[in-house]
């Protein structure tokens, strides 16, 4: 059997918690023989749920195999350290994560989805006419991804395991608020224990976290769009970030 045609690695076993997995024999029993067959056997079992088998511990289980999800994303700057990260003077290592207790999805590197002018807007604000962004492809990896509903009852419940823990100690739990909301205390608590938790750090701790956020005024009267409303992303995994890092020409900010 063809490794290339038949593995699945972005598949992660439920049993060992590895990535060697491969498509079930028995599932695929007859592998296509004409390349015609082979290529439309490849789309298919990107998305059709298909029973797996686990080289190392060989387990079988039924799983969808998820495509890779890369973004672009945009992360306003000080101009002196965008062109060193363009040239290659700066490294990734060297991108400083944020860590600011108010941090909306806690610890990490933030880039704007899709988004160079909410970028633009940012940069504009934090440092002035020294304000750059760049551009980079992200790859989501193990991605909390608070856009999908999958993860409600693991904030609910960190929320309220965070509650009994913080009464029983006496302590006051931070609260949201300030500058137009824009300070994010309890979010960036309760998605830093969520990520601490068992439950998304075995066997590997979470790469990134995305979160969809309406902000800004009512685009109309009436309207439920708002003028800054925007996909984050705080990339903890610096590997996420690909290169080329691109530069952003600055007529591509709103005005």
């Amino acid at each position: 059997m063809s490794r290339d045609l038949f593995s699945a690695p972005e598949i992660e076993c439920p049993a060992c918690g590895r990535s060697e997995c491969l498509w079930d024999e028995r599932a695929w029993a007859d592998p296509p023989r004409t390349a015609f067959n082979r290529f439309v056997a490849r789309l298919l079992r990107r998305v059709m749920r298909a029973r797996l088998r686990c080289r190392l511990c060989r387990t079988r289980f039924a799983a969808v195999h998820e495509l890779p999800r890369v973004v672009v994303g945009y992360h306003g700057c000080p101009g002196d350290f965008a062109r060193d990260l363009v040239a290659g003077r700066a490294t990734r290592a060297q991108w400083q994560a944020s860590c600011n207790d108010y941090d909306w999805l806690g610890e990490g590197v933030y880039f704007w989805e899709h988004a160079p002018a909410r970028a633009w807007q940012w940069a504009r604000e934090r440092y002035g006419d020294r304000g750059a962004v760049v551009a980079a492809e992200i790859a989501l990896g193990r991605c909390l991804d608070l856009g999908d509903t999958r993860y409600t009852d693991l904030l609910r419940q960190t929320y309220e395991a965070t509650v009994n823990l913080y009464a029983s100690a006496g302590l006051a739990l931070p609260k949201n608020g300030g500058r137009q909301l824009k300070l994010r205390r309890l979010d960036r608590l309760i998605i830093d224990r969520a990520t601490a938790a068992g439950e998304l750090t075995a066997p590997r701790p979470v790469q990134t976290v995305r979160c969809p956020f309406e902000e800004g005024e009512p685009v109309f009267e009436g309207g439920m769009i708002r003028s800054q409303t925007h996909v984050q992303i705080a990339v903890r995994d610096k590997t996420c970030i690909r290169s080329p890092i691109l530069m952003v020409n600055p007529s591509r900010r709103l005005t």
